[in-house]
């Protein structure tokens, strides 16, 4: 029964990997070269006026993919980092974005069309990392308390005790744009036949941060272009931490709602200063006078909340041409994430427990987050 079993993994690989070499899932290619070179640490500071730096935002003296330290399984693959020392997008007379893509992984373990897809963006003159949930640890972990003093608590309210979730990773990444700032995208996303001339046709604009909007001509979290320290990302923490600390009842929560898409949006409205909008437009975004003085009075020796804007970019009609999201559909999909041990979160019980989040603190011990 064993052999029967593997043989039909096999075969399920090799046939998606098939349909992935003769691009019948229709992923564009990405252009660029990488070298096969040994990296060497560098640890690029920000020069800014905040009091984090970007910790090693690019390493290496080229891009470089980092050796491997496989411990995969056949058939799965390890995906590796690819590194880049080129400093920031400069898309902004005074801020910058790291030339980093970020994505994340259970595991850097893949199967081979999930790894070809993750290849689509190896492009030269960028850095990439697939963080595992290792790395999303070490991030969520951090001393957060200069900027969010009660973020450590409304992480212990995080569905599944802590464990991989859709709102564990919508909380990495705000955290990680907001320090390290960069390009994120979902693993499953692959770039679209404009998407990298766009970019750096950007770097003479004066915004310092991109977002995608989705078919339905709203704001979505699948592909952000920020540069650290953007407000944006400020405002998306701060809400969510204040959702997840006022959850009535976490084995019903809605990630939705509490850390994911409705978060970004209200963080919008509030960042331009106005009501929550049904349909989003395409174009430049400022910084609302009024959220600049206040977070200046929470801040008054910091800077980054001067002069920031958002640039939205896409809409129902264009967003494929930037970014093509969900590349993998149906039993493709399930099969891959069965493989590869990835979970399907929608449907669970959020959390072991039907407590609201503060008599879940009262009640439990140190931080629950694994």
């Amino acid at each position: 029964q064993r052999t029967n079993n593997a043989s039909k993994v096999n075969k399920t690989i090799l046939q998606l990997h098939e349909k992935t070499r003769t691009n019948q899932l229709r992923i564009p290619s990405a252009s660029g070269v990488y070298a096969n070179k040994t990296a060497r640490p560098n640890g690029a500071q920000h020069t800014g006026t905040s009091r984090e730096s970007i910790e090693d935002s690019n390493v290496g003296d080229s891009t470089d993919i980092l050796p491997s330290d496989s411990r995969c399984t056949a058939p799965l693959k390890e995906v590796r980092d690819q590194t880049f020392q080129g400093g920031f997008t400069k898309i902004h007379a005074s801020h910058g974005v790291p030339k980093v893509i970020h994505m994340t992984s259970k595991s850097r373990c893949m199967t081979e069309p999930y790894a070809s897809n993750v290849d689509r963006w190896r492009w030269s003159g960028y850095g990439l990392r697939v963080h595992d949930d290792e790395s999303v640890n070490h991030i969520l972990l951090r001393n957060w308390s200069a900027y969010f003093p009660r973020l450590s608590r409304a992480l212990r309210c995080l569905p599944r005790e802590g464990e991989s979730s859709a709102a564990k990773a919508d909380m990495w990444r705000y955290l990680l744009l907001w320090q390290q700032g960069g390009i994120y995208t979902d693993i499953d996303n692959a770039p679209g036949d404009q998407l990298a001339s766009s970019l750096e046709s950007f770097n003479l604009t004066t915004v310092d941060s991109l977002i995608a909007l989705n078919w339905k001509s709203k704001l979505g979290q699948s592909f952000m272009v920020i540069a650290p320290h953007h407000p944006i990302m400020f405002l998306c923490i701060q809400r969510a931490v204040q959702r997840l600390l006022t959850v009535e009842n976490l084995a019903t929560l809605n990630t939705w709602k509490v850390t994911g898409p409705d978060v970004l949006d209200s963080a919008f409205a509030e960042f331009i200063g106005q009501p929550k909008q049904k349909i989003i437009q395409d174009g430049v975004y400022g910084i609302s006078s009024t959220v600049k003085e206040k977070l200046q009075s929470s801040f008054p020796k910091e800077s980054w909340m001067f002069n920031r804007t958002i640039h939205v970019i896409g809409g129902s009609s264009a967003a494929e041409k930037y970014v093509r999201t969900s590349v993998f559909h149906g039993s493709e999909k399930e099969m891959l994430y069965n493989l590869t041990g990835m979970s399907k979160w929608q449907g669970e019980r959020a959390h072991k427990s039907n407590l609201s989040c503060q008599s879940w603190l009262a009640q439990s011990n140190g931080s629950t987050l694994s």
